[in-house]
């Protein structure tokens, strides 16, 4: 009976639409102290969803992902209106208490790129 499943062509492509839209409430239950206002939750609900179903288009296509893909996940998830858009931050920032110093800005890409280069 499972193997059946498995076998059906839109099995995947139906369940991976549920599980998106489930792992995204799941996260962003887990996320707030507080209840988000309504039509803020559904924002955020609308921004991770698409960032998911985004990522799992790419992890089909059975290769690393990149860092323009990588940028185009976070910026679906950080909305339209967001700080920081098609890229990385750009601006000096200071961690109070930390006991890590953050990446200079200029120097994110390369630190991230890096970071690829290491783990792929």
């Amino acid at each position: 009976m499972v193997n059946k499943i498995f076998e059906d062509d839109n099995f995947f492509e139906e369940y991976l639409n549920a599980f998106c839209g489930r792992f995204t409430n799941e996260s962003l239950d887990l996320s707030f102290e507080t209840p988000l206002p309504y039509t803020k939750h559904g924002i955020k609900f609308h921004n991770n969803y698409k960032a998911l179903q985004q990522a799992m288009l790419f992890l089909n296509e059975e290769r690393d992902i990149r860092i323009n893909e990588m940028i185009e996940i976070a910026d679906l998830v950080n909305g339209p209106d967001a700080f920081i858009r098609k890229g990385f931050r750009k601006t000096y920032v200071e961690v109070n208490g930390a006991d890590w110093k953050p990446s200079e800005a200029d120097q994110i890409y390369n630190h991230i790129n890096n970071l690829f280069g290491n783990y792929f």
